[in-house]
């Protein structure tokens, strides 16, 4: 992790440092030389640990203004306890691990400011009535899987994001084709979610993101070449 964290940081001030985009370094868990490493960035807004094959979140850093974590397509199935010091957080996936307990999921309930999360491909969305249930759990979660409370769509993409997801058949749900064929079914349903977005407010398309100051999880990028373009300073 030290390699990856260091080609990416090179030349910057860590305190400028606000974003870690550590996907797919592998290790079943945080060591505490990593967390020490991690935690010397105390204006990370945005960690990305995806498919990295982390079982163990005990260990995890101490990052008092982490907005966004991405911890998607992991082995993790408990241990989420061990997030509730992150005060600031608002968005988190956890798609993709082995989590099935609503008990585990229900630690999350005290992160205040927690208002979106992702689940998908996970044991416990595979029960029925998952959704309300989480969201009961967690009150202040306002959109869970990319729907709101009363299951209207709400993307949390970028217009960039959004293009590519599609274009990768949306992450293996539908083809293309698909896409083309209910291009008006999907147009008419759009509409109706930013109606309801205009509504809610703060949570129109384009806007909810404005809340964290990411657009949304930055898809997977190559590392190889480009690691110096990684870092975002404030």
């Amino acid at each position: 992790m030290e390699t990856i964290i260091s080609r990416q940081t090179s030349g910057s001030d860590p305190i400028d440092v606000v974003e870690l985009i550590l996907d797919d370094w592998k290790g079943n868990s945080i060591s505490e030389r990593d967390k020490i490493l991690i935690e010397g960035f105390v204006h990370l807004e945005f960690v990305s640990f995806n498919n990295c094959g982390i079982e163990h979140i005990d260990n995890f850093p101490d990052l008092p203004n982490l907005i966004k974590l991405d911890l998607s397509n992991n082995k993790i199935s408990s241990g989420l306890m061990n997030l509730t010091h992150l005060n600031e957080l608002m968005q988190i996936s956890l798609s993709g691990n082995k989590i099935k307990s609503f008990d585990e999921i229900s630690h999350l309930s005290s992160l205040e400011n927690l208002i979106c999360m992702d689940i998908e491909r996970c044991p416990i969305a595979d029960t029925p009535d998952y959704t309300q249930k989480i969201f009961d759990a967690i009150p202040q979660l306002q959109i869970l899987n990319e729907r709101d409370r009363l299951g209207n769509k709400v993307n949390i993409y970028s217009d960039e994001e959004e293009e590519e997801k599609q274009e990768n058949g949306g992450n293996g749900e539908k083809g293309q084709s698909e896409e083309d064929e209910g291009s008006e079914e999907d147009e008419e349903e759009d509409q109706g979610d930013v109606d309801y977005a205009e509504e809610l407010g703060e949570f129109s398309d384009s806007e909810f993101f404005d809340l964290t100051g990411f657009e949304s999880f930055p898809k997977k990028r190559n590392r190889e070449g480009e690691a110096t373009d990684e870092v975002k300073k404030r």
